[in-house]
């Protein structure tokens, strides 16, 4: 497969798994009973993702479309209750739904690279009693990032893809075990490495370029097809 056939497949799809790691948000009761954070953590991270060609503008094609992700990690609360040094165990589910922009560049006849800005949302699930007091229920909050992956093309209709992305989480609010008590969960970064595979739907013919083809002819055709 090369750009075009890429590029003009109606539908492409695939997932990928690796790991991520985050910086560990402050969290704060409203009281102020507790001040304190969650500690840096790893996990592993999984998603499911599909788009659609959308255009083309200068050297990139652009393609539009959806990513779920998934990641969970254990870490260790540290802060002070009452005035008192505490950590206790605590762990972090996240599930987000983000919409994604990807523009496409061929860099080799077998290469392309992709740059990939991601927006949406995320379900967020905290167990731990870092002040005495559970988180309790799921919060949904904004989740913006970006994406640099570089997609290997092995046949017309299956890709390798190797992504590194960052995610920024919006601050949000958890209930309590007690009424009226409240956890203020910061913003948190978050940085993730992952290998997947890429699924494209029946190409159309006469869009296989030899695997001696330049990335700039394969780019120059695209522009054609798309632009006669």
């Amino acid at each position: 497969g090369d750009l075009n056939a890429y590029l003009h497949s109606s539908l492409s799809l695939g997932g990928s798994i690796g790991g991520a790691f985050n910086s560990g948000p402050s969290v704060n009761s409203s009281s102020g009973f507790y001040q304190g954070a969650e500690g840096s953590s790893g996990g592993l991270y999984v998603n499911l993702f599909a788009n659609v060609p959308l255009t083309t503008g200068g050297p990139f094609a652009v393609r539009a479309g959806g990513l779920i992700e998934t990641t969970r990690s254990n870490f260790d609360f540290s802060g002070t209750a009452g005035g008192v040094p505490t950590t206790s165990p605590g762990s972090l589910g996240q599930t987000d739904v983000l919409a994604t922009l990807s523009f496409v560049t061929p860099i080799s006849p077998r290469f392309l690279f992709l740059v990939t800005p991601v927006a949406g949302g995320g379900w967020l699930k905290v167990d731990g009693n870092p002040g005495g007091l559970s988180f309790t229920g799921t919060k949904f909050t904004p989740v913006v990032g970006i994406d640099l992956s570089f997609l290997q093309l092995i046949s017309p209709n299956v890709d390798v893809v190797y992504t590194a992305g960052y995610r920024y989480t919006a601050p949000t609010t958890f209930n309590t075990t007690l009424m009226n008590e409240s956890y203020k969960v910061g913003g948190s970064n978050r940085f993730m490495v992952s290998v997947g595979v890429n699924f494209n739907n029946t190409r159309p013919a006469g869009l296989y370029m030899p695997k001696t083809e330049s990335a700039e002819s394969a780019l120059y055709r695209m522009q054609r097809l798309f632009f006669p």
